[in-house]
């Protein structure tokens, strides 16, 4: 393959001083062959592998690495474009290099787009002219790429002026505005120098997924680990919320019972400036991505972490050296909860029971384990209930807002807590086969005045029990119409990673679908 390294008449994809060039490996080809065969064969839509999925995954993949057409010129694209009928031999064969190679085209007009705008903020005797009329468009993605650099260049110089717009409007002096950007983009410089082989792959996994349908995507090794942690609120670690602080690690705050708060030496607003594992050296984090100090800190039950913090995150103050034992820590900010309001009615005092319910999660590594005690959404929505009824409520309100859904197994278990039996929801595959998912035990732990509570991001599983609850007239559904997925992911493992595709259709005991168009109140 020949691929063209001239990008303008003026520019060359010549490496920028320390920005790394990012290369894929024959893991991540092997890794593409196994999401195509998922894609053609196990997916509900079954794609076949040929030149149109070829130009789908070409436009997908350059809306995924430049959404706003911010960096890429037509000029830029005109040697890749031969990927729209070429691409889908090349991914059979594992051949990831073009992809590769445009990724960092991308990524180095990114730079030069940044350092473009360092340069004339840092150059005082650059202004700019409010009277001349010019325009922006707000939603890029949906005009024309620009033609070349110097049109990229125009572009860049545009959205900075209309950033000068806003600062003023806000009664900000142009200093002021221009102190403020040029730190914004001092710190995107470095987040730059952070972009690394995984969100390379990341890009190119996630276009052959996203082309079948928005739910499906590639999960790489990490994200599977986070995937499992929002499943089963809980994970092994030591318990405290980070973020980036410029340079640094933040602590923003430590988790109630967890073992850094047991240990009592770990405080909010501490930097995290270095990690060591057992009997190792300690690592410098300072300037490193988040994710790859949390993957640092993370660890085993019963192992110790020491930590080299920054009291308060004053850097005047001396660096200490704390130890940490990990353990498990549940996520309980995160996990169905309860309140008691009294509203006043024609007919008295009425007192209602709201349960909250972020997500359907389950913690299926616990109950493979046989842990008893593992935690799942019916089990603590049946506790809060309980607790409501000997509070002796008058009514009970589930609260779905925001509930993007999860576990479908739960969502037909939380539907059994509130009807005698009968069937909650339709699965259908893509072989034809329709699973009905059935209540089969007559008990239920309320009968009493009940409300759905739903917005425009209740999805999914939230469907799944809204409707149910809709269909058996046992609940009154109130808000707004909700999201419209109506379909069914599972997740699979790759020989890294994972994928997460759609398997199948779910329907309604009555037989709609919820798909666009949601559980209507």
């Amino acid at each position: 393959m020949c691929l063209f390294i001239s990008i303008g008449s003026s520019q060359t994809i010549a490496n920028e001083p320390n920005l790394p060039l990012l290369t894929t490996n024959s893991d991540n080809s092997q890794v593409i062959k196994e999401i195509l065969e998922f894609v053609a064969v196990e997916h509900y839509q079954k794609r076949e592998i040929n030149n149109d999925f070829a130009s789908d995954v070409y436009q997908q993949y350059l809306d995924i690495i430049d959404p706003q057409r911010m960096f890429l010129s037509l000029q830029d694209i005109q040697d890749y474009n031969y990927l729209s009928t070429a691409l889908d031999e090349q991914l059979l064969a594992g051949d990831l290099e073009a992809l590769t190679a445009l990724f960092n085209v991308k990524h180095k007009r990114q730079w030069q787009a940044t350092n473009f705008k360092l340069q004339w903020l840092r150059n005082e005797q650059n202004s700019f002219d409010f009277e001349r009329q010019e325009s922006l468009a707000i939603y890029a993605d949906q005009l024309p790429r620009q033609t070349d650099y110097s049109q990229l260049e125009d572009l860049w110089r545009r959205q900075l002026k209309n950033q000068f717009i806003y600062g003023l409007i806000e009664d900000e002096t142009e200093a002021q505005i221009r102190s403020r950007i040029i730190k914004r983009y001092e710190v995107q410089l470095k987040r730059l120098l952070q972009v690394n082989e995984r969100d390379l792959f990341d890009a190119i996994a996630n276009s052959l997924t996203m082309v079948t349908d928005p739910h499906s995507s590639y999960l790489s090794p990490r994200q599977v680990e986070d995937f499992n942690i929002d499943m089963s609120l809980s994970l092994e670690g030591i318990g405290a919320v980070l973020q980036r602080d410029n340079d640094y690690t933040k602590v923003v705050r430590v988790v109630a019972g967890g073992p850094a708060d047991k240990a009592g030496e770990l405080k909010a607003a501490d930097y995290i400036v270095g990690v060591a594992q057992e009997n190792s050296e300690f690592v410098d984090v300072v300037g490193w991505r988040l994710d790859d100090v949390v993957n640092l800190i993370r660890g085993p039950k019963d192992s110790q972490v020491s930590l080299q913090i920054i009291p308060e995150g004053d850097l005047k103050k001396r660096p200490k050296k704390i130890q940490i034992i990990r353990n498990k820590v549940k996520l309980e900010d995160q996990a169905a909860t309860q309140d008691i309001v009294t509203l006043e009615t024609e007919m008295g005092p009425q007192k209602i029971g709201i349960i909250t319910l972020p997500n359907f999660y389950f913690d299926h590594a616990a109950y493979s384990n046989g842990e008893e005690d593992f935690r799942s959404t019916t089990r603590d929505v049946y506790n809060l209930v309980t607790e409501l009824k000997s509070a002796q409520v008058d009514g009970i309100i589930i609260d779905l807002r925001n509930n993007g859904g999860g576990s479908l197994v739960e969502a037909n278990q939380l539907t059994g807590l509130f009807i005698r039996q009968g069937p909650t929801v339709q699965v259908r595959y893509n072989n034809g086969y329709i699973q009905k998912y059935q209540d089969r035990n007559p008990f239920y732990v309320y009968d009493g005045p009940m409300a759905v509570l739903v917005n425009r991001v209740s999805a999914s599983a939230s469907e799944i029990f809204a409707g149910a609850m809709q269909d058996y007239q046992r609940a009154l559904i109130v808000g707004g119409q909700t999201y419209g997925k109506g379909t069914v992911q599972t997740l699979t493992d790759l020989s890294q990673g994972q994928i997460k595709y759609t398997q199948a259709k779910f329907y309604r005991i009555s037989g709609a679908s919820t798909q666009h168009q949601g559980v209507i109140p």
